[in-house]
Formats: structure tokens, sequence, C-alpha cells
């Protein structure tokens, strides 16, 4: 749950709202931001001690990761059959 899951941009206190969800048919756990992230950040994901697994077990420690989300250059550019499609620039 999100009390559990929690993403902040890096080195601030700005926490990014998001969803999380469990599957237990594959045993993943999917993190879903409820908006979009800001290009050229770092974020820093953190799963607390409060998660469990099946036994009712917690990790020991809070464990953490980051990510960058990369820069947006321009407009998509149509890839068609090898040619550029110029139309778009019309």
């Amino acid at each position: 749950n999100t009390s559990s899951c929690t993403v902040f941009a890096d080195g601030t206190s700005n926490q990014v709202s998001c969803s999380v969800n469990y599957d237990p048919s594959t045993d993943t756990v999917t993190i879903d931001p409820s908006g979009n992230l800001a290009e050229n950040t770092t974020y820093r994901v953190t799963i607390t001690t409060g998660v469990e697994d099946h036994a009712g077990l917690t990790i020991a420690s809070d464990e953490s990761w980051t990510f960058t989300t990369g820069v947006i250059i321009g407009d998509d550019l149509v890839w068609d059959d090898g040619n550029w499609d110029e139309s778009l620039w019309q």
C-alpha cells in the first residue's frame, strides 16, 4: 500500500502521489504515479519494513533505489517504410 511504499523526487520532500498494486499470480508489485513525472529528475523509491510476505514476515530494513527520468527533446518523428514523413513538418 502507499504507506509501505513511497516515491520522492530525490533530495526533496516532494512525495509523488501513486498507487501500489500487487498481482499475486506473478508476485509483482506495480507502482503507478498519479501523474507524469518531471523530466530529467532523479526519484527515490522506498519499500518500508511495513511490507509483509504471505507468512507475515517483514523485511529487516527499508529498501531504497533511485531512477532518473529522461529528457524530452522535441516532437515525435514518424518513420514510414524507411523515409521520414515530411508532411508532419509542413
